[in-house]
């Protein structure tokens, strides 16, 4: 079975879907992801522990960016910071995995 989208098509969900991410000095476009973070337990379900958000952008906005781990960036009016950073397939995205600043 081939996938709902391929990289191909990033760009067009990008312009139609992304919402506003603020790098730095610069606003770009990127995919937002929200979902629980889950805890194992062997002695029980799985338990939710918190939330995490999850940016797609391009990976030149990043670069260019000049942002890094523990840096800041703005999704949905929201100051959060930058967990992790990871190249994606060939490294023309990148997903930023971001926390509450506290």
């Amino acid at each position: 079975m081939a996938p709902l989208f391929g990289d191909a098509e990033i760009p067009l969900l990008l312009a139609d879907l992304g919402e506003d991410v603020i790098l730095g000095a610069t606003t770009v476009k990127g995919l937002v992801d929200e979902h629980d973070l889950v805890a194992s337990n062997s002695f029980g379900p799985a338990e939710p522990i918190g939330r995490e958000l999850l940016v797609t952008i391009e990976s030149k906005a990043w670069t260019n960016s000049g942002l890094g781990t523990g840096g800041t960036v703005t999704v949905r009016g929201a100051a959060r910071k930058v967990a992790a950073v990871i190249l994606l397939d060939d490294g023309a995205y990148t997903q930023v995995r971001c926390a509450r600043v506290t």
